[in-house]
């Protein structure tokens, strides 16, 4: 199943291109595709209808996917793992239904800002490679109003190829202060897409 998903703006703001941000990993891509946004709003809203299929333990960051298949990763503020989830309150958890405009996060936007390097939030498609961004907003968005991204592509969840062929395991030590979160994350994602095969990460 091939369909065009609309994302709304997760918080009131101005959106800005990741090349903007503040932060080589997202900057560079290598998170996957996508846009940011500055927080004026102290809600994260649900940009699509979804399931939550990863939440930070410090409530930081979260990954919807959605039915198409698309891995919506959305990352408030640079260097906030740090905060130790301080200023945070997730209103949801790992597994749950949410629906498109749905409060997700509740962030103290002054504590956090006090202690960050930078409120900005980048919303991006972790599983890029089977998406196409067909349009990002630009100027002043409204949460839960504004279309933010589009994308098209992909597949239902339920229609997604499994692997076959030869397994391999191993084990490696993360050896970094916040452990294995967004940015680490996605060096060790970047090192698995040289290979033609499905991986898993446990943990």
């Amino acid at each position: 199943m091939s369909a065009t998903l609309e994302l709304l703006a997760p918080f009131d703001g101005p959106s800005v291109p990741l090349s903007r941000a503040p932060d080589p990993v997202f900057a560079g891509l290598m998170m996957g595709d996508g846009l940011a946004i500055e927080p004026m709003s102290g809600t994260l809203l649900a940009p699509c209808d979804g399931v939550v299929a990863q939440l930070a333990r410090t409530g930081h960051a979260l990954t919807l996917r959605a039915a198409n298949g698309a891995e919506v990763l959305i990352h408030i503020g640079i260097d906030t793992v740090k905060l130790e989830g301080e200023g945070f309150k997730p209103l949801i958890k790992v597994g749950d239904a949410v629906s498109q405009g749905q409060p997700l996060i509740e962030v103290d936007l002054d504590a956090v800002a006090r202690r960050a390097p930078s409120l900005l939030t980048m919303v991006v498609i972790a599983n890029g490679e089977a998406y196409a961004l067909e349009s990002r907003a630009e100027g002043w968005q409204q949460a839960g109003q504004s279309v933010f991204l589009t994308l098209s592509g992909g597949a239902a969840v339920d229609d997604l190829p499994s692997a076959s062929g030869a397994e391999s395991r191993g084990q490696a030590t993360v050896r970094h202060a916040g452990g294995l979160h967004a940015r680490p994350a996605a060096l060790v994602q970047n090192a698995a897409r040289q290979y033609r095969s499905s991986v898993q990460v446990e943990f």
